[in-house]
């Protein structure tokens, strides 16, 4: 009876750690499907064998995760796509979205989004997935700036068009790179930081720029150390001086040396003094303005009523109000924000870093995207969620 007890427990320590390592897996596969994805379709003319090679990746991926919930909780991850299923079945029965922009953001809803969030859960000790995210943020930050280059060389673009895609692609690895550098200030690591962040800052958008800076608040306000927030605040410095200097000097030496022009975006609305504007928005946002007051309290269903068929509302409180209503709506809102906040204060070290990552990704929605879509949103839910189960069953 002692070896058979020894024998079991033995069996399943050694299960668990196949299991979490198989989700570590297939989220670093995912994300470098991600990057690979962009580098594909921007840098090498979207080479289609490639493209089809890259996509075998994520299926792997999504392999992994199905498999680890097979073998175990099988039950969670049905009932979560079934909740999914049935938000996705309830706006077509409103008959309100168009069917093909449904059942696409439904295909990425339940096929990538929730099996990653679902993921997350499935892994108990959150230090094995940062340490995986640690190792693939520095390859990641490579491919993304190679594909930058190869853009602007296959497309001959103007070095002022920026890729709002890239750039928020970019987000994460920055992010993570961020946080291990105010965590053990690695030389190391902070060139590859600067490296990321730099692109970003000249080539990328606005809300990718500005998600990264919400993170550094939150981080060093809520995660790092009193006696170490100074250094905080000089490495931010730091980088911002490095930054600028740089691009400085590439703005310098592109008006007095070549013929193409040098436009920052970046730079060109911090100097206009339109950083915070944007007509496109506002024209968005009287638009769904408009159509919540015919319909403020049933709402009209996920992707109803978007605008030219598929233009969302690219904020994510907008449209949670515009899909589920005012009561519905802002009851989602309020237990999100209450879980945030309970998560921000009550989990551990790791979970906290995670969590401030993925917030400040997830952060994007305030400007552009839509949720339906936004792995980075899937997560944070999941961890909020997570966090909630633990203390609420134990």
């Amino acid at each position: 009876m002692k070896f058979t007890k020894e024998f079991k427990h033995s069996v399943t320590f050694k299960f668990k750690l196949d299991r979490e390592q198989l989700f570590c897996l297939a989220i670093v596969l995912y994300y470098f499907w991600q990057s690979m994805n962009l580098f594909i379709q921007k840098g090498v003319f979207g080479q289609k064998i490639l493209l089809i090679a890259n996509y075998g990746v994520l299926i792997v991926a999504l392999g992994f995760i199905f498999l680890g919930y097979f073998l175990n909780r099988v039950a969670s991850f049905v009932f979560v796509e079934l909740l999914v299923a049935v938000v996705f079945f309830i706006s077509y029965i409103y008959d309100n979205a168009d069917n093909g922009i449904l059942i696409y953001n439904m295909v990425w809803s339940m096929g990538i989004c929730v099996p990653l969030g679902m993921a997350f859960v499935g892994i108990d000790d959150k230090e094995k997935i940062y340490r995986w995210l640690y190792r693939i943020s520095k390859p990641l930050i490579f491919i993304i700036v190679l594909t930058y280059i190869l853009e602007f060389k296959v497309w001959d673009v103007y070095l002022g068009e920026y890729d709002m895609v890239l750039s928020y692609t970019a987000l994460l690895p920055c992010t993570i790179l961020c946080n291990e550098v105010l965590e053990h200030i690695r030389v190391k690591d902070m060139m590859w930081l600067i490296i990321g962040v730099g692109i970003n800052f000249l080539y990328g958008c606005r809300g990718a720029n500005l998600c990264f800076i919400l993170f550094f608040v939150v981080k060093v306000l809520l995660d790092v150390k009193p006696d170490k927030k100074k250094y905080g605040f000089i490495l931010c410095g730091i980088v911002v001086g490095i930054v600028g200097i740089c691009a400085l000097i590439i703005i310098i030496n592109s008006g007095l040396n070549t013929s193409r022009v040098a436009r920052f975006r970046v730079i060109e609305k911090l100097l206009s003094g339109e950083f915070f504007k944007s007509q496109g928005r506002t024209d968005l946002y009287d638009y769904y303005f408009e159509i919540f007051k015919l319909r403020p309290y049933l709402g009209w269903g996920v992707c109803g009523k978007w605008l030219d068929g598929g233009n969302y509302p690219h904020n994510f409180f907008i449209e949670v109000i515009i899909s589920f209503g005012s009561i519905v709506g802002l009851c989602i809102i309020a237990i999100l924000i209450i879980g945030i906040i309970i998560m921000l204060k009550e989990c551990e070290k790791t979970e906290r870093m995670l969590m401030c990552i993925y917030l400040s990704n997830a952060a994007s929605l305030l400007l552009s995207g839509t949720f339906l879509q936004n792995t980075a949103f899937y997560i944070t839910v999941a961890l909020v969620v997570g966090k909630l189960n633990k203390r609420l069953f134990g």
